[in-house]
Order: structure tokens, then sequence, then C-alpha cells
């Protein structure tokens, strides 16, 4: 069983959201995932993991999720060695229509950073992920499963 580690943030809970329906879809493809909040993390275990995906949402005017603030200036003291990663950026137009999502840019700017491999490109959620739990976020995660098992 190959093991994906998911760290997320979430305040208002559709990252959350977003990231369960990924663990599911992993999981019925025979995946062995843990998901774990951001807050609750520590860079070192990126390490630990095969593939990692980091999650998180994008409020106002382009600000990440804060509980990733310290953990993205920890990631910038490491080397990731190539780690496969994977992206999801959620974000709402309603704030800025020029920073949407930009999570999903942070984080794949940090992965490179420290020297990590984006697999694939990322999954970008605007507005509540409900619906499209059965669409757009469950073929996204399909496409993670088979580069995972490559």
């Amino acid at each position: 069983m190959t093991k994906v580690l998911i760290i997320y943030g979430s305040s208002g809970g559709n990252t959350e959201l977003t990231c369960e329906k990924v663990k599911e879809v992993l999981e019925s493809k025979g995946i062995l995932v843990q998901m774990k909040r951001v807050e609750q993390s520590k860079v070192a275990d990126l390490e630990k993991a095969g593939f990692v995906v980091l999650a998180a949402p994008t409020y106002e005017h382009g600000v990440i999720q804060m509980h990733f603030i310290p953990f993205l200036k920890d990631l910038k003291k490491i080397d990731l060695k190539q780690k496969p990663m994977a992206v999801i950026g959620l974000g709402d137009p309603k704030y800025d229509d020029h920073y949407h999502i930009e999570s999903a840019n942070v984080l794949t700017a940090a992965i490179k950073k420290s020297n990590g491999n984006t697999v694939m490109s990322a999954l970008r959620v605007s507005k509540s992920p409900l619906l499209q739990l059965e669409t757009r976020i469950k073929t996204w995660a399909e496409s993670l499963a088979k580069i995972v098992f490559k």
C-alpha cells in the first residue's frame, strides 16, 4: 500500500470537505491515506510520507489560510529531495478576482523552493465544493491515484 499524507488548512470546512473526498477516492483505489490539519503538522511529517498533498483556502486578497503561514516558513528550511506532491487550492471570487485561488500558487511555489516535485496540475476549487465533489474533485483524485500508483 502506498501512503499519501494530506496536510490541509480549513477554517470554514470547505477545504476539509474537499480533502475528505480526495481521501475517499484514493482509499477506494487501495491507497493508504492520512489526513492531518496543518496546525497539527510539522514539516518533518513530509519526509515520512511517500506522497504529499497540501491543501489550503484563499481568503480576502490572496491570503493563504492562517495556520499555513508558520508551516510554510518552516518548509523553506528543508530540502524535499524531489518528494512527489500535489496541491489543492480553494477560493471565492467575491474577494478579489485577481487573487482568486491564490493559495494554489503559494503552495506550488513553496514546494518548488524546497525542491519538491508537483506531479500534476493543482486542483482549483472555486466557491463551495459541494457541487463539485462528484465531478471535478473526484476526477482529479482519480488522476492522482494513477500517478501515486506509478
